[in-house]
Order: C-alpha cells, then sequence, then structure tokens
C-alpha cells in the first residue's frame, strides 16, 4: 500500500513540475526582446474566398515559433541556454533544440502581401487587394491581420491554337479531349503551364526529340469588358537551334530509332570504348560484350528494353525502359543517352537517333551479417542473420538469397517447472532456421506465356523455402513452409501480389505441464491452436499508395489481402474417395490439414500539416473462418491483439478476446480482429522526432467458448469491448533506419468489471507499457 502511494505522489509531483514548466515557457517568451522588438505571436489571414486560405497560409515569410502542447517550447529552451557565459554546451543545445525568437519584420509583412497579390493574380483575381496591419497582443506580442477581398474571378471563354505546323497542329487535335483548360473555369496560370508540359509531352512522344516546352507560348486577352478572358496557345517558328541542324520549327521532323547499344559493362571513369569489345545483334538489340566478362542472359535483358529498332522516338519509352532496368537491381548506373545521326542532303530523308545504354554493374554477390537487439511485447532477447546474395545468377537479373536467422529472447513461463528448462546464458527461448529464395525479374507461369501485363515493371517470381526451430518452455515447434508466388504492378499506385502456393507443416511437441494446464482449462480451441498441422494455402494481396516522396502532400494506403487454404485439397480428397479420420477430416502426411478463409481490409491516410508535422489515421479490420476439415484457424493464422504495431498500451498477445479476463497467462488468440490508430508525429530536434498517439481495438471469437466467457463477438457490445490506450512516441530517425520507443497506458480495458473499465485514473507509472520497435508503427 505504501508503495502504490509514493508512485501516486511521485506521478502527481511529476504533473505539478510539468504545469510549473509549461507557465515558465509561456512567461520566458519574451523575457530578451529588446524595447522594439515584437514576438510574433500568431498570423490571421481574413479572406471572403474561404477556399483559397489554406493556399496562402504557406506563402506567408514570417511564421511564429513553432509550440508543442501550447506552449513555445523550442525558444523556451534557447532563452534558458542564452544568458550568462557562453560554453559549447549551451551552444549545442540552442543550435540543436533551441529556436530563436521571431522578431516581427515589417520588410517581411510586406513581402507576404506582395506575394498574396502575386498568387491571386495568377488564380484569376486580377481585381484582388491585399493590406495588412498588426495588432498588439499583451505587452511585447503581436498579432499579423491580413486582409484579402479576391474580387470577381477571371473565367475562360474561348481557347484557340495557332500553330503552323500541320503534323503538329494534328496530333493537338487529337489529343484535344485530354486538355488541363475548359471553358468557363477559372484563369489559373498552373493550369496553363500544366497546358504546355502535355503538348510538349505528347510532341515528344511522337518522336519530336528536340522539342522543348519554351517553344510553347501562350497570350491572353482580357479586353472584353467583362470577367472573362480568350487564351491563345501558339508554337513560336522563329526559334532557332530546335534540332542539330539548326532548322526552324515548320521543317524539323520526327525522329526515328535506327540502331541500340546495350553496354552492361560501362565505366564512367573510363567512357572510351574497349578495343577488345565483340557486338552480339539479339532481339534488335546490338548488346557489348567485354572479355573475359560474366555471360549476360540476352532474352531476359531484351525483354526489358521498351525500346524498339525503327519505332519513332517517346520519350515515356525511354523513361519505361529506365525504370525497368533499375528494378532489376544489378546495374549501379544507368545512363540512357540519344544521339542524332546526321542527316542525309535530301530534305525529305528520315531523321535517326541511335540510343545507347549505358550500364555500370554492381557487386554480384555479397556476404552481411546483421544483429539486433529485440523487445517483444516486453521480452528482451538478441536475434541476427547471416545471408549471402547473388544478384545475377545466371546472367538475367535472377538473385538468390540463402539466410540463417536466429534469436534467443527472455519469456515468461507459464508455470514455475517450465521456468526451470534449459537455457542458453540466460535466455529461455531460442529460434534458429534457415531460408532459400530465388527471385526472377520476371512472370513465369508453367504451360503459359504472360503477355500484355503492365509495363511499369517487369513483374517478379519468387520460390522460397525455410525450415524454422523454436524452442519455448511450454513448446517445441518445427516449421517447414513452401511457397511460390508473383508480384507485379498494374498502375504507378496499384501493386499486387499472388502466391497460388503456400504450404506449411507444423509440428508441436508440448511440454507435459503446459499439456497438463491447456486440458485443465478445457478450451479445444486453444488446444487445437497447439496441435500438429498443415496448410496448403493460396493468397493474394492488392495495395494502393500514391505516396509521392518528391512531393510533400496527402496520401492514402490501402490494402485488401485474402487467404484461403485446403478447399480444393479436401475436395479432391473427398472425390477420390480417401477415408477420414475419428473426427471426420483429411489428414496430410499423417497430420490434420487447416481449412479456413481469411480476408483482412487495411486503410491508412496521411495529413501532411508542414514540413514538420504529420497526421497519420489507420483502420484494420481481419476475420479467420475455419470450416469443413478443421475448426480452428492454426496458431500462426490467428489473430492477436496489443504489441508494438497494434494496441501500444498491451503487451503483445495479451489483450482480449473481448472482455475476458485472462488469468492463465496463456497468450490468446482470436478470430476477429478491429484496430484504429492516430497518431500525431512532429520534429523535435535533428534525428529526434516525437509522436503522440491513441490506439483503440480489439480481438474476438467468432463461436462461443465456455472456458473464455466474453470472448464472443457481439456487435451490440463491440464499443463496450474495445480497449482505449494512449502514449507518446520517441523516435531516432537515421535515414536508413528508425529506432522507435512508444510508451504507452492504457485508458479504457474492457476485461475490468463494469463502472471500473475506465482505469486511467489508476493507472501508475510501473504500469505503463514501453514498446520497443524498428520503423514507423504503419
Amino acid at each position: 500500500m505504501t508503495f502504490n502511494l509514493a508512485h501516486n505522489q511521485f506521478s502527481k509531483s511529476l504533473i505539478l513540475v510539468g504545469l510549473v514548466a509549461l507557465l515558465a515557457a509561456s512567461c520566458n517568451s519574451v523575457k530578451r526582446l529588446g524595447d522594439d522588438e515584437y514576438l510574433l505571436n500568431k498570423n490571421i489571414i481574413h479572406i471572403n474566398q474561404a477556399k483559397q486560405k489554406d493556399a496562402l497560409k504557406p506563402i506567408i515569410k514570417q511564421q511564429p515559433n513553432r509550440k508543442i502542447l501550447g506552449t513555445r517550447f523550442y525558444l523556451h529552451i534557447y532563452n534558458s541556454f542564452d544568458s550568462g557565459d557562453t560554453t559549447r554546451f549551451k551552444s549545442w543545445m540552442k543550435k540543436t533544440l533551441g529556436e530563436p525568437p521571431v522578431i516581427l519584420d515589417s520588410a517581411l509583412t510586406s513581402r507576404t502581401s506582395e506575394q498574396f497579390l502575386l498568387y491571386l493574380h495568377n488564380r484569376g483575381f486580377f481585381n484582388a487587394t491585399v493590406s495588412d496591419s498588426v495588432h498588439h497582443k499583451g505587452r511585447k506580442k503581436v498579432n499579423v491581420h491580413y486582409i484579402v477581398d479576391t474580387g470577381q474571378p477571371y473565367t475562360i471563354r474561348n481557347i484557340s491554337y495557332k500553330v503552323e505546323h500541320p503534323v503538329l497542329n494534328k496530333i493537338i487535335d487529337e489529343h484535344k479531349n485530354r486538355t488541363f483548360l475548359i471553358p468557363g473555369m477559372n484563369y489559373d496560370v498552373d493550369s496553363l503551364q500544366k497546358e504546355r508540359e502535355r503538348l510538349t509531352q505528347r510532341f515528344k512522344n511522337t518522336g519530336y526529340y528536340y522539342f522543348n516546352r519554351e517553344f510553347i507560348y501562350f497570350e491572353a486577352d482580357s479586353s472584353l469588358k467583362s470577367s472573362q478572358i480568350d487564351l491563345f496557345f501558339g508554337i513560336d517558328t522563329s526559334t532557332d537551334s530546335i534540332t542539330p541542324s539548326s532548322a526552324p520549327v515548320q521543317n524539323f521532323k520526327p525522329y526515328h530509332i535506327r540502331n541500340i547499344y546495350y553496354n552492361s559493362y560501362f565505366d564512367p571513369r573510363n567512357p572510351l570504348p574497349n578495343p577488345n569489345a565483340d557486338t552480339v545483334a539479339y532481339g534488335g538489340i546490338n548488346f557489348v560484350v567485354w572479355p573475359d566478362a560474366n555471360k549476360l542472359n540476352y532474352n531476359t535483358l531484351a525483354r526489358n528494353v521498351m525500346l524498339s529498332k525503327g519505332d519513332l522516338y517517346q520519350t515515356k519509352m525511354a523513361e519505361l525502359t529506365y525504370n525497368r532496368l533499375s528494378s532489376l537491381n544489378i546495374y549501379r548506373f544507368i545512363n540512357i543517352r540519344f544521339d542524332a545521326v546526321p542527316p542525309d542532303m535530301e530534305e525529305d530523308s528520315i531523321r535517326y537517333l541511335d540510343c545507347q545504354i549505358l550500364l555500370t554493374p554492381q557487386m554480384r554477390q555479397a556476404y552481411s551479417i546483421e544483429a539486433e537487439g529485440t523487445h517483444s511485447g516486453g521480452n528482451l532477447g538478441i536475434a541476427g542473420n547471416i545471408a549471402f546474395r547473388n544478384k545475377n545468377l545466371m546472367g538475367g537479373a535472377e538473385s538468390l538469397e540463402l539466410k540463417i536467422k536466429g534469436g534467443m529472447e527472455v519469456q515468461r513461463a507459464f508455470s514455475d517447472s517450465e521456468s526451470s528448462t534449459d537455457k542458453v546464458l540466460f535466455f529461455n527461448t531460442l529460434e534458429i532456421g534457415p531460408e532459400l529464395k530465388v527471385t526472377l525479374k520476371r512472370l513465369v507461369v508453367p504451360f503459359f506465356r504472360i503477355s500484355g501485363y503492365n509495363l511499369e515493371e517487369p513483374g517478379l517470381t519468387t520460390i522460397s523455402t525455410s525450415y524454422n526451430f523454436q524452442q519455448r518452455p511450454e513448446y517445441q515447434r518445427r516449421i517447414f513452409n513452401l511457397a511460390t508466388g508473383y508480384e507485379f504492378k498494374t498502375s504507378p499506385y496499384i501493386s499486387q501480389t499472388l502466391y497460388p502456393v503456400d504450404f506449411n507443416y507444423v509440428q508441436v511437441n508440448l511440454s507435459s505441464s503446459f499439456e497438463e494446464k491447456l486440458l485443465a482449462i478445457g478450451d479445444l480451441g486453444l488446444i487445437n491452436s497447439y496441435t500438429s498441422h498443415t496448410t496448403l494455402a493460396g493468397r493474394y494481396s492488392w495495395i494502393y499508395n500514391n505516396q509521392d516522396v518528391k512531393a510533400n502532400r496527402n496520401f492514402n494506403y490501402i490494402k485488401f489481402n485474402l487467404e484461403s487454404s485446403g478447399f480444393l485439397l479436401r475436395q479432391g480428397l473427398r472425390a477420390a474417395s480417401v477415408s477420414t479420420d475419428s473426427v471426420g477430416s483429411h489428414n496430410l502426411f499423417g497430420v490434420r490439414f487447416s481449412q479456413y478463409v481469411r480476408p483482412e481490409l487495411e486503410f491508412r491516410h496521411y495529413q501532411v500539416i508542414d514540413a514538420r508535422r504529420d497526421l497519420v489515421m489507420r483502420a484494420y479490420t481481419g476475420a479467420g473462418f475455419a470450416y469443413d476439415n478443421s475448426n480452428v484457424l492454426p496458431f500462426e493464422k490467428s489473430f492477436v491483439g496489443g504489441g508494438s504495431n497494434g494496441i501500444r498500451a498491451w503487451k503483445a498477445r495479451t489483450l482480449g478476446p473481448g472482455s475476458y479476463d485472462n488469468t492463465t497467462g496463456i497468450e490468446q488468440t482470436g478470430d476477429f480482429k478491429f484496430e484504429l490508430n492516430l497518431e500525431y508525429r512532429f520534429d523535435v530536434f535533428a534525428i529526434l522526432e516525437g509522436a503522440l498517439f491513441a490506439d483503440a481495438g480489439n480481438i474476438w471469437l467468432l463461436t462461443k467458448d465456455d472456458s473464455r466467457p466474453g470472448g464472443r463477438l457481439e456487435f451490440d457490445k463491440l464499443l463496450a469491448e474495445t480497449a482505449v490506450g494512449a502514449g507518446v512516441g520517441f523516435r531516432l530517425n537515421f535515414t536508413f533506419f528508425i529506432l522507435r520507443l512508444d510508451p504507452a497506458i492504457k485508458l479504457f480495458d474492457p476485461s475490468q468489471p463494469d463502472g471500473s473499465k475506465w482505469v486511467l485514473p489508476n493507472q501508475k507509472l510501473k504500469d505503463i507499457n514501453f514498446n520497443l520497435g524498428i520503423g514507423y508503427p504503419f
């Protein structure tokens, strides 16, 4: 009792210290300002067009100091270390964590008003007016108000193209339906630039290699005595140096591909051709072969060159070639160059380009040793792997990876007798096993020829096998896996995975005490989860991700996964009149095989607030339906609650199912899972990032289990059985990997009695669950 009271008093003291610190930070923000200096507190935009307000905010030239929990924490740190004698530590704190006060600069305020006006003019608000004023807030703080009257926007009345070149004019007419400009829309400079870029790409994809966007001009006629504009697009036929012969626009012609040279051993430090090199023609491509070089699989490499001899030059095909060669992951540098062939003397002769594909290979073979510390659901351990990789096994970008993975962990045993089992050092859990994976950079289906799939990437065919041995205090488990599948993209944002064969053989040997405990509990579903079994499954995944790494904008992630096991095998054995065991189930290799359907759906939305802050929302649901040959999901296919990537206030496999209060200490699984996560991420300083997060969700059973009361899913009780937790995260972003610490605490615990489920007032420091992970949780 004294221990709990001491912790309670300590918690209250921490809260008091925090409040005092926040108050001090607020008072200290203007402490060191000069007589004529004022701290910028806030920028306020007053505008009659609410839609334009969000677009104007990033244009403001002077932003106030950042806030955390309503206080200017970084400014407070800066001021705290900006007094007394200067030391290296003070300078470091000011530079890395502190932020100097943002003092009002009237020149930047005026520039902001000018930029507002320029932005509005570019959006068709030619009669807009912008003014600014400064309002004092308190003794040394000011708010800057921007008063914006956009006026009536100008709209486009007519659009016409003045192009004298007959072929270009025809190209424009054929693709007018894809224009970014529509009569009636607001005049917008960005739309004009998009239209200019669209036309340029259209011409360059029709052979006009030397065409430049600067050749296209537009004129706007606003002298209509109304809020309308007539637009005129044209091509400047007086521009010189459009082609190597400096011919004017009306005379230049489309270019065709003459020869393609594929040099897989180009050295940028010594670009001169190797006099001993030979050339091998294959599939319309001239492969430059170097003496003593590794043998090339010409068929695979030619398949990834999307340019063809005699075709019109197309920028998009050159880009596709670059992307596909890059996806082979065997070249360190890729350079695709086009050289104009001098034209014949006759004016009507065809113009040609020679294509040089210059490639610098990566190291073909590599070895790696990796080690890491683990923290899984509160269990500490070490893990590592030794890997050998060959990135170009047979000269066609086939990769082979052989990996031996292992790990040891300290896990809590379910009984005292089990805690005395054999240990390695002080670890009581061992996991080790080899894994072999071969990847072909194309889609290979026996007896079928794959063609017509998306050209973004060549697709992957993988064949993998692995063996894993697990030693735990309660059981030994051996898992053998054999899988083959395909990965491909059908659009820049959509990728799909199909694994028609995913075979698992799982052999489980229980300790006598653990077996007795399972029998005493009497949960058939739990007992079946710890029995030997096989699965012959197929799975399909569809992923949509419109993230653009080059643009700091909002994006979404959607994943649908469907897995099915045992149906075809069960039907085949039935058709063959194979006998069943005593409970009516078929066996494979003397072990009952699992039969189930398991759909999953996940949605994430990443809201970019600014360059330093993001808001991430996630929703996930999944269900597993065991039927016919088995009445329970395999242990490894069941759903679990808690953990560093789920409801972080609970340790992994300790949450649920439903309102069931687990007093057995045995890991809990379920047939249905639902989760909601909300995470606010922000930069703190240098490599340190912070996060505030809240998690909600649980797992449930789909059938009644008398040994786990409250575990069955009942939709009218869904909300009352949804666990809620929250926490503060700390992440070290080293660019190549992220180390994450997410301490979390329970807010709502569905396993507690009615009236006591809101547990936050009773939570203490010892109840914080610390989650250590690599990478973001989602």
